[in-house]
């Protein structure tokens, strides 16, 4: 891996070199108030390559600080969830007729409600008319 590493930077370096060699031409820029720079073609060119990844790079830093503190805040969300479920898992059930009603005495349907009654008579007397 070492190599490859070698390698490549010896090539961007060959090209870099190559590039300034041929690009050696004196060229104008222009800025605000009238500053007025005379560089040569590659230095110009080089410097805007540079300030673009030194751009890039600030914002690629902003966006990840933001994932890394969103999921800091996720982490402890679990972390939170995870304690209460593990205190949640200690506390005995209750033992309550209406929320075990098997474990108690026999169990009965619940009666239904007077409109649901006259609901199914409906329905069963549709159903056997048809």
């Amino acid at each position: 891996m070492l190599a490859i590493k070698l390698i490549v930077g010896l090539l961007l370096i060959f090209f870099v070199v190559t590039f300034a060699a041929k690009n050696q031409q004196p060229v104008d820029i222009s800025y605000y108030l009238g500053y007025d720079y005379n560089v040569k073609l590659w230095i110009a060119i080089l410097v805007s390559f540079g300030l673009g990844i030194v751009l890039s790079g600030i914002g690629w830093s902003i966006s990840f600080v933001r994932e890394k503190s969103k999921n800091w805040g996720l982490s402890r969300k679990i972390k939170k969830l995870e304690e209460e479920i593990n205190e949640l898992r200690q506390k005995p059930l209750p033992d309550e007729t209406h929320v075990y009603p098997s474990k108690h005495a026999e169990h009965k349907p619940a009666e239904l409600p007077a409109p649901m009654k006259e609901t199914k008579a409906l329905a069963a007397s549709s159903s056997a008319s048809s």
